[in-house]
């Protein structure tokens, strides 16, 4: 059987034309049997090439997202875009010694410098969509700005956004990045952290966040043995931080911890008979 010709539109009479002149000679001469396997080999084989389009297209996507994961980690460590092409040179030598029958999917991965430079604007782009999202259901927010100098001592603008929704989620993220020309002082770039701090107005559950994070970190002992009921049960937070008044940003991540081991906290209290009101409710 010729299975490799082509029909143009799949109609019945296009396909009953492409049998009749194209199969039907020899399968007139085919037992029931002959072609019930003559079939299931057409089917097999079908399969076969299936099976190969599906592991180049797994293979091709595989490449892509070691891509995206080498530049994200040359962008989160500051290193050149260049210095793609010598991670896919140490994974290449890496592959010959260790699974040289993989070398060729290595081999495929996209390294190069103008590669690294468009994954990391996509992966900025993102970033920046995701901050959007989240920004639309802010209940609160605040800006911070802070000024940090590059390589070629250029002063920096930065700009965090802080923000909180009515589910205690709180977000804190570089929102934007601007070059600063001339003077830098505070009256040029209006940086006023302790304002943006007493316009969220949330003093009062800061205020009781510390005495409670005091009553724990206060003393060796009690710090010593909440860690370890920390340890024993098993919590993905090893410990709870201070807030430190100078740095703002801070106080989220105080927030946050204390928000997700509430109920450890609570246990402990209680053991040390300390009351607290706050803990028990929920809201």
């Amino acid at each position: 059987m010729d299975t490799h010709a082509r029909v143009a539109v799949f109609k019945d009479y296009n396909l009953n034309r492409h049998y009749l002149t194209k199969h039907t000679e020899k399968s007139n001469n085919l037992s029931d049997q002959e072609r019930v396997r003559e079939l299931d080999a057409l089917l097999a084989k079908l399969h076969n090439q299936q099976r190969r389009f599906t592991k180049l297209h797994i293979s091709r996507d595989a490449a892509v997202k070691t891509s995206y994961v080498k530049s994200h980690k040359i962008a989160r460590n500051s290193k050149p875009f260049s210095d793609g092409e010598f991670i896919k040179e140490c994974l290449l030598d890496s592959a010959e010694l260790i699974c040289p029958e993989k070398e060729e999917a290595f081999e495929n991965v996209p390294l190069s410098q103008c590669t690294v430079t468009r994954r990391i604007g996509d992966l900025s782009r993102n970033l920046e969509l995701q901050l959007q999202h989240r920004a639309v259901n802010f209940d609160f927010f605040s800006l911070a700005l802070d000024e940090t100098c590059d390589v070629r001592d250029s002063a920096q603008l930065l700009v965090f956004v802080h923000g909180i929704t009515t589910d205690f989620k709180i977000t804190e993220e570089l929102a934007a990045m601007q070059s600063m020309k001339g003077t830098t002082t505070g009256n040029d770039w209006f940086t006023e952290e302790a304002l943006c701090k007493s316009m969220l107005k949330i003093n009062h559950v800061g205020d009781a966040v510390t005495k409670i994070v005091n009553i724990i970190r206060a003393r060796a002992l009690n710090h010593w043995q909440f860690v370890a009921l920390l340890e024993e049960n098993e919590i993905e937070h090893r410990d709870i931080g201070y807030h430190t008044a100078v740095r703002w940003l801070s106080l989220g991540k105080m927030l946050k911890s204390v928000w997700d081991l509430r109920e450890e906290i609570q246990d402990f209290c209680v053991k040390k008979g300390r009351i607290i009101p706050q803990l028990p409710d929920a809201d």
